[in-house]
Parts: structure tokens; C-alpha cells; sequence
């Protein structure tokens, strides 16, 4: 009986033993969490603070013009031929 009983006590201390990492790891990334969400929830409470929120201006679309004109013509100058221009003078009679 006396060897049952320290036999369960170990097991459930293993057991125990196994099992305590993972409660710990789940409390620090608690405390993680919660620590994390209070300085997000100041960072944007002093972002707020800093940037004020300013509503843009109503866009006011005036009435279509009675008529629409074509721009002027453009006469835009030939353009010069790149490169070097070689003319032989040759003289036929």
C-alpha cells in the first residue's frame, strides 16, 4: 500500500513538473500581452493627442463651362538631324 501511494505521489509530481512550463509560458505571455496592450492604448492616446483629427474642407464643383475651346495650333520648328552631315559636292556637265 505504502509503495502505491509514493508511486501516485511521484507520478502526479512528474505530472506536475511536466506540466508547470507550460502554465508559466502562458502567464508571461500574459503578462506580455497585457503590457503590450497598455502601451499601444497610450501610444495612440498621445498620437491622438499630438495629431488632432481635422476634417477636409467640402469639395465644391462649379456648374460645366457653356463652351469648350481647342487650344491655339503649335508650330513647332523642324527638327535638326543628329549626327555629323557629309555632302560631297559633285559636279556633272
Amino acid at each position: 500500500m505504502i509503495k502505491t501511494l509514493l508511486s501516485a505521489t511521484l507520478v502526479v509530481a512528474v505530472a506536475a513538473g511536466a506540466a508547470a512550463p507550460a502554465f508559466a509560458d502562458d502567464w508571461h505571455e500574459r503578462q506580455w500581452h497585457e503590457r503590450e496592450m497598455r502601451d499601444r492604448e497610450w501610444h495612440d492616446r498621445d498620437w491622438r493627442i499630438h495629431h488632432p483629427y481635422y476634417a477636409a474642407p467640402p469639395v465644391v464643383v462649379g456648374p460645366p463651362p457653356q463652351a469648350y475651346y481647342a487650344p491655339p495650333p503649335v508650330i513647332a520648328p523642324s527638327p535638326i538631324a543628329p549626327g555629323i552631315n557629309i555632302v560631297l559636292p559633285i559636279r556633272i556637265n
